[in-house]
């Protein structure tokens, strides 16, 4: 004679699936949040490294006496936005001399990773939400909105923000148009 299976102890239960999946749910769903935040690090981390590369390019543009357009500049210079979404800046060379951004000099612009914006460029401990910061090629000086850098005045800093994970990476430029990062 046959004996007779139960299939009540068979399986698992509704409950069970929906407890394990609610599980995997929540698991995962922290996974990628971890993810997002750094990805976003990396963002903030790469834009600033790009933007230290292009400003140091600038710079040995000038000392290097570059031409742009078959004419020879007065100078390399970047213009910074940090008033425009998305952020962006233009690295340009000053063909007429006035050491601020015309639209005939731009060699190319760059705009900012998603979610990282330029938070402003200080100079003279006033936060300025745009202008042209200038490495001249006669005299190897360098120049923010006009004005030569020096120690009196002091380094101008460019400040990048994460607007996700509000991680903040600092550029400064020096009196000898040297660029690192703080």
């Amino acid at each position: 004679m046959k004996e007779k299976k139960n299939y009540n102890q068979v399986g698992f239960t509704l409950i069970e699936i929906i407890v394990t999946m609610a599980i995997i749910v929540v698991v995962f769903s922290i996974a990628v949040s971890r993810s997002n935040r750094m990805s976003s690090r990396s963002n903030v981390t790469l834009t600033s490294e790009v933007m230290i590369s292009d400003l140091r390019s600038t710079a040995m543009s000038a000392l290097g006496s570059e031409q742009f357009q078959l004419q020879s500049p007065t100078g390399w210079g970047v213009q910074i936005e940090s008033n425009t979404t998305p952020s962006s800046y233009t690295v340009f060379a000053d063909l007429n001399g006035d050491r601020a951004y015309s639209t005939n000099e731009k060699l190319k612009t760059v705009i900012l990773a998603r979610d990282v914006k330029l938070l402003c460029t200080s100079f003279n401990s006033e936060c300025q939400l745009t202008g042209a910061l200038i490495f001249n090629v006669p005299d190897a000086k360098t120049y923010f909105m006009n004005t030569e850098v020096t120690a009196g005045t002091g380094d101008v800093l460019v400040q990048l923000v994460d607007n996700v994970t509000g991680d903040t990476k600092n550029i400064s430029i020096n009196t000898l148009g040297t660029v690192s990062p703080e």
